[in-house]
């Protein structure tokens, strides 16, 4: 990790520190203070995984953890990049993770906090989408890259979309070479715009 991570930065959530909670010890049977870190979107009606810090001997607990601490940066920085992602994890997940909790990280965004939408898209996995598909008499190019993971959910949607149809004219699939998932979402360089544009000015 890079001293740059221990760094407060712009546009980042740093989370809320509640300060001051007190407790019951039963190893010291006394009340104890500590300071609580929330993440970034911290949402009390979820569950979290809870990481303990303890102070050095003639610390204190906000030692650790405060509003400007260097763990609080740490942990703050590390979630706005998506950190840490393990070495043995496939690489669209980390590409994902490095998006949504990186570059394109929003304290609203569901993709980039876990969270559920009633009308998002997921419901739709218990449909059969692509059903009737071949039925569209509007034109579409459907867009994917070649090293995207996802790039079969393209060439099967292309596929079923002009099986036994009688619109399949005006349909086109474009593999892009080298793309990613993630480019087609914001990377200029790799997202064909003239495409789009001469393959919609066409219709």
């Amino acid at each position: 990790i890079g001293d740059d991570m221990f760094e407060e930065r712009d546009g980042v959530d740093y989370g809320t520190v509640r300060k001051d909670v007190e407790y019951y010890s039963t190893t010291a049977g006394d009340n104890k203070q500590c300071n609580v870190l929330l993440p970034a979107g911290y949402d009390e009606s979820e569950k979290y995984p809870v990481m303990y810090v303890f102070h050095g001997f003639g610390g204190d607990h906000s030692d650790q953890i405060d509003d400007d601490s260097y763990l609080t940066l740490l942990y703050g920085n590390m979630l706005h990049e998506g950190l840490p992602v393990p070495d043995d994890m496939p690489f669209f997940v980390k590409d994902y993770s490095e998006y949504y909790k990186g570059r394109a990280y929003h304290p609203r965004s569901l993709n980039s906090n876990e969270g559920w939408n009633s009308i998002g898209c997921m419901s739709f996995m218990n449909q059969p989408i692509l059903k009737y598909t071949n039925e569209i008499r509007s034109s579409v190019l459907i867009i994917h890259g070649d090293k995207a993971h996802s790039c079969y959910f393209g060439k099967d949607a292309y596929a079923d979309m002009i099986k036994d149809s009688k619109y399949a004219d005006n349909k086109e699939l474009m593999i892009i070479e080298g793309a990613v998932h993630t480019d087609l979402y914001d990377n200029t360089d790799v997202i064909p715009f003239d495409k789009m544009e001469s393959f919609f000015n066409a219709i």
